[in-house]
């Protein structure tokens, strides 16, 4: 379609394969029984989150439903995995392992000495290349920013290299 509109590949009466291929199968129901417009607006969002420009989004919003329906389902799995982390690194009433909340109580306790602060970094870093932009700005809305701010002046302060180094490799991500 002209002028911005999305125009999906295959016509949405031809039967197609069913998106499948991950384990919750509650996921891929989703996908599967979305109309034509809940497909649209969902794959809009799924854009929007990967914070892609119109000229990446184009040749998506052209590719056959059935293909636009995994991407979804893929998406869709990716947030639900991100959002369960495996319990075994979740802190005692306290959030969950891998998300911004998590991250905040962790450069709240300010520990720069020690391999623990160096790998927080490290996941620090890992989690705000591979999350969505509605992690980055749940991470930046909670003060992500400016703790890694005060934690890179103290690290230059005590003239820890390392985690000064870290510190700047995830404000060069987050930036």
């Amino acid at each position: 379609k002209k002028g911005g509109g999305i125009s999906i590949g295959a016509p949405i009466g031809a039967p197609q394969p069913t998106p499948t291929g991950g384990p919750d199968g509650a996921l891929d129901d989703r996908v599967n029984n979305m109309g034509q417009e809940e497909l649209k607006i969902e794959l809009e969002r799924m854009m929007d989150d990967m914070n892609l420009g119109e000229g990446k989004r184009v040749p998506i919003r052209r590719l056959d439903e059935f293909t636009l329906k995994q991407m979804l389902a893929t998406h869709f799995r990716r947030i639900e995995e991100a959002n369960n982390v495996p319990a075994d690194g979740d802190l005692p009433d306290g959030p969950k392992r891998g998300t911004p909340e998590f991250f905040i109580q962790e450069l709240r306790k300010e520990v720069l000495e020690g391999e623990s602060s160096l790998k927080t970094l490290e996941a620090l870093r890992v989690s705000l290349q591979s999350n969505t932009i509605p992690w980055l700005k749940s991470f930046g809305a909670e003060g992500g920013l400016e703790l890694l701010l005060n934690l890179l002046q103290k690290s230059q302060d005590r003239e820890l290299g390392d985690v000064t180094h870290e510190c700047v490799k995830c404000l060069k991500v987050f930036m």
